[in-house]
């Protein structure tokens, strides 16, 4: 995932599993990126 000003983060997907909001909040945590920019970005 990477943010138009640079920031990146980096996470293994895998078919037929499903990333927890717990999991998915981490991540946009070490990618500094809001919630609200998320579902922007859909």
């Amino acid at each position: 995932m990477k943010h138009p000003d640079g920031r990146t983060v980096l996470f293994a997907f895998h078919d037929r599993e499903t990333v927890g909001p717990i999991i998915l909040k981490k991540y946009l945590k070490d990618a500094k990126i809001s919630e609200e920019e998320y579902r922007n970005l859909k």
